[in-house]
């Protein structure tokens, strides 16, 4: 720790400093900023117990992105902290990972429904908006 500035922080690591003394590169270096006309398809995974990074930070993204009238899916997985598609954990069907899912392209809106977090529902996403062959091969 420098002084009030906490080197651990993970916008010191991004920035070099706190967001509030650096608004220019704060706001330039937001995911929240770079959103307009034109965006792709956004898939958003989240932990609702984040500690890093709060969900609130992914339900901003997610509202910039449904305001610029772009495809945006968000789930909110349930009592997992940031990093949870690092580990084999959230594969295992013994054990699912429950989410809520918010969707700009909902039948009924940006209304909530609960999913289950499988490897096959990320695929789907990737599926319908990337190439089958990405690399011309």
């Amino acid at each position: 720790m420098l002084g009030d500035q906490d080197r651990d922080d993970p916008s010191w690591g991004l920035l070099g400093g706190r967001p509030a003394d650096l608004p220019d590169l704060a706001r330039e270096a937001s995911p929240v900023h770079q959103v307009g006309p034109g965006a792709p398809p956004v898939l958003l995974l989240h932990g609702d117990a984040d500690l890093v990074i709060g969900p609130a930070q992914a339900r901003r993204l997610f509202d910039a992105l449904v305001a610029a009238d772009a495809e945006a899916h968000l789930l909110l997985v349930h009592d997992v902290d940031h990093g949870f598609l690092n580990t084999a954990a959230w594969e295992n069907p013994e054990s699912p990972y429950r989410a809520t899912l918010r969707s700009s392209r909902d039948a009924a809106g940006t209304g909530e429904r609960d999913v289950v977090l499988t490897p096959g529902l990320i695929e789907r996403f990737f599926d319908r908006h990337l190439p089958k062959e990405p690399w011309g091969g």
